[in-house]
Protein backbone atom coordinates (compact mmCIF):
# COMPACT_ATOMS: atom_id res chain seq x y z
CA UNK A 1 0.00 0.00 0.00
CA UNK A 2 3.07 2.50 0.59
CA UNK A 3 4.01 2.39 -3.07
CA UNK A 4 0.13 3.33 -4.45
CA UNK A 5 0.08 5.95 -1.58
CA UNK A 6 3.41 7.63 -3.10
CA UNK A 7 2.34 6.30 -7.00
CA UNK A 8 -0.99 8.07 -6.23
CA UNK A 9 0.62 11.46 -5.18
CA UNK A 10 3.01 11.66 -7.34
CA UNK A 11 1.06 10.88 -10.36
CA UNK A 12 -2.03 13.51 -8.78
CA UNK A 13 0.57 16.04 -8.25
CA UNK A 14 2.23 15.41 -11.95
CA UNK A 15 -1.02 15.56 -13.56
CA UNK A 16 -1.54 18.91 -11.55
CA UNK A 17 1.64 20.65 -12.90
CA UNK A 18 0.66 19.58 -16.44
CA UNK A 19 -2.63 21.63 -15.18
CA UNK A 20 -0.55 24.52 -13.70
CA UNK A 21 1.79 24.99 -17.10
CA UNK A 22 -1.09 24.72 -19.42
CA UNK A 23 -3.03 27.32 -17.75
CA UNK A 24 0.16 29.41 -17.74
CA UNK A 25 0.27 28.87 -21.41
CA UNK A 26 -3.31 30.00 -21.74
CA UNK A 27 -2.47 32.91 -19.71
CA UNK A 28 0.82 34.06 -21.42
CA UNK A 29 0.22 33.38 -25.16
CA UNK A 30 -3.89 32.81 -25.85
CA UNK A 31 -5.49 35.04 -23.23
CA UNK A 32 -2.92 38.29 -24.12
CA UNK A 33 -3.11 37.68 -27.69
CA UNK A 34 -6.84 37.18 -28.00
CA UNK A 35 -7.52 40.09 -25.28
CA UNK A 36 -5.13 42.23 -26.98
CA UNK A 37 -7.47 44.28 -29.42
CA UNK A 38 -11.13 43.24 -29.00
CA UNK A 39 -13.28 42.31 -30.52
CA UNK A 40 -10.70 42.61 -33.38
CA UNK A 41 -8.77 39.99 -31.98
CA UNK A 42 -11.11 37.39 -31.21
CA UNK A 43 -10.76 36.07 -34.45
CA UNK A 44 -9.57 32.58 -33.65
CA UNK A 45 -13.05 31.83 -31.85
CA UNK A 46 -15.05 32.22 -34.74
CA UNK A 47 -13.21 31.36 -37.66
CA UNK A 48 -14.03 28.55 -39.70
CA UNK A 49 -12.75 25.91 -37.38
CA UNK A 50 -12.95 27.83 -34.21
CA UNK A 51 -10.50 27.32 -30.93
CA UNK A 52 -12.13 25.36 -28.26
CA UNK A 53 -9.41 24.12 -25.51
CA UNK A 54 -12.82 23.01 -23.49
CA UNK A 55 -12.28 19.03 -24.18
CA UNK A 56 -8.71 19.68 -22.85
CA UNK A 57 -9.71 21.24 -19.61
CA UNK A 58 -12.65 18.84 -18.96
CA UNK A 59 -10.99 15.56 -19.39
CA UNK A 60 -7.91 16.92 -17.49
CA UNK A 61 -9.71 18.08 -14.59
CA UNK A 62 -11.40 14.86 -13.90
CA UNK A 63 -8.13 12.76 -14.07
CA UNK A 64 -6.61 15.03 -11.54
CA UNK A 65 -9.82 15.23 -9.51
CA UNK A 66 -9.36 11.48 -9.58
CA UNK A 67 -5.61 11.00 -8.89
CA UNK A 68 -6.08 13.21 -6.10
CA UNK A 69 -9.25 11.73 -4.19
CA UNK A 70 -6.99 8.69 -4.75
CA UNK A 71 -3.68 10.06 -3.26
CA UNK A 72 -5.94 11.23 -0.63
CA UNK A 73 -7.68 7.87 0.06
CA UNK A 74 -4.34 5.81 -0.16
CA UNK A 75 -2.29 8.29 2.33
CA UNK A 76 -5.53 8.82 4.54
CA UNK A 77 -3.93 7.44 7.56
CA UNK A 78 -0.31 8.40 7.21
CA UNK A 79 1.34 11.58 8.53
CA UNK A 80 1.32 13.25 5.36
CA UNK A 81 -2.95 13.18 5.62
CA UNK A 82 -3.18 16.76 6.45
CA UNK A 83 -1.19 17.96 3.47
CA UNK A 84 -2.73 15.48 0.86
CA UNK A 85 -6.46 16.43 1.97
CA UNK A 86 -5.25 20.20 1.90
CA UNK A 87 -4.12 19.78 -1.73
CA UNK A 88 -7.29 17.86 -3.03
CA UNK A 89 -9.50 20.74 -0.74
CA UNK A 90 -7.51 23.92 -2.07
CA UNK A 91 -8.28 22.04 -6.07
CA UNK A 92 -11.86 21.39 -5.45
CA UNK A 93 -11.86 24.92 -3.93
CA UNK A 94 -10.10 26.58 -7.31
CA UNK A 95 -12.39 24.55 -9.56
CA UNK A 96 -15.19 25.82 -7.88
CA UNK A 97 -14.23 29.53 -7.92
CA UNK A 98 -12.89 29.30 -11.49
CA UNK A 99 -16.69 28.18 -12.38
CA UNK A 100 -18.40 30.97 -10.75
CA UNK A 101 -15.86 33.75 -11.36
CA UNK A 102 -13.48 33.33 -13.98
CA UNK A 103 -14.88 31.56 -16.54
CA UNK A 104 -18.48 32.92 -17.21
CA UNK A 105 -16.27 36.00 -18.10
CA UNK A 106 -13.87 34.70 -20.07
CA UNK A 107 -16.79 33.09 -21.68
CA UNK A 108 -18.68 36.06 -22.60
CA UNK A 109 -15.81 37.93 -23.87
CA UNK A 110 -15.02 35.01 -26.44
CA UNK A 111 -18.69 34.84 -27.14
CA UNK A 112 -18.37 38.40 -29.03
CA UNK A 113 -18.16 38.05 -32.73
CA UNK A 114 -15.44 39.28 -34.25
CA UNK A 115 -15.28 42.50 -35.70
CA UNK A 116 -12.52 44.85 -37.32
CA UNK A 117 -12.17 47.84 -34.99
CA UNK A 118 -11.15 48.23 -31.17
CA UNK A 119 -13.63 48.44 -28.43
CA UNK A 120 -12.04 50.83 -25.55
CA UNK A 121 -14.37 49.21 -22.87
CA UNK A 122 -14.17 45.68 -24.20
CA UNK A 123 -10.18 46.29 -23.72
CA UNK A 124 -10.90 47.53 -19.85
CA UNK A 125 -12.78 43.88 -19.19
CA UNK A 126 -10.15 42.16 -20.91
CA UNK A 127 -7.71 43.42 -18.88
CA UNK A 128 -9.22 43.21 -16.21
CA UNK A 129 -10.37 39.39 -16.65
CA UNK A 130 -6.54 38.63 -17.80
CA UNK A 131 -5.35 40.27 -13.89
CA UNK A 132 -8.18 37.96 -12.64
CA UNK A 133 -6.59 34.78 -14.29
CA UNK A 134 -3.03 35.55 -14.12
CA UNK A 135 -4.06 35.75 -9.80
CA UNK A 136 -6.12 32.75 -10.13
CA UNK A 137 -2.59 31.18 -11.99
CA UNK A 138 -0.81 32.16 -8.92
CA UNK A 139 -2.97 30.63 -6.49
CA UNK A 140 -3.05 27.15 -8.34
CA UNK A 141 0.87 27.36 -8.64
CA UNK A 142 0.81 28.06 -4.75
CA UNK A 143 -1.68 24.49 -4.22
CA UNK A 144 1.09 22.65 -6.40
CA UNK A 145 3.41 23.62 -3.50
CA UNK A 146 1.19 20.85 -1.60
CA UNK A 147 1.54 17.52 -3.09
CA UNK A 148 5.63 18.21 -3.35
CA UNK A 149 5.45 18.75 0.85
CA UNK A 150 3.52 15.45 1.27
CA UNK A 151 5.72 13.79 -0.61
CA UNK A 152 8.85 14.71 1.84
CA UNK A 153 6.93 13.58 4.87
CA UNK A 154 7.54 9.90 5.91
CA UNK A 155 4.42 7.57 5.49
CA UNK A 156 4.55 6.49 9.09
CA UNK A 157 0.71 5.91 10.50
CA UNK A 158 -0.72 7.69 13.28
Amino acid sequence: MAKLGNAALILAAMAYMIVVGADLFGQLVLTAMTFSEPPRSLHMYHGPVPYDSAPFWRTLTMIVSFLAAIAVATNWTKTRRMWVASFFVAWLVLNAASFAFVFPEYQAIQAIPYADYVDPELVKRAQAQELLGFVRWMFALAIGILPFIALTIPRTRY
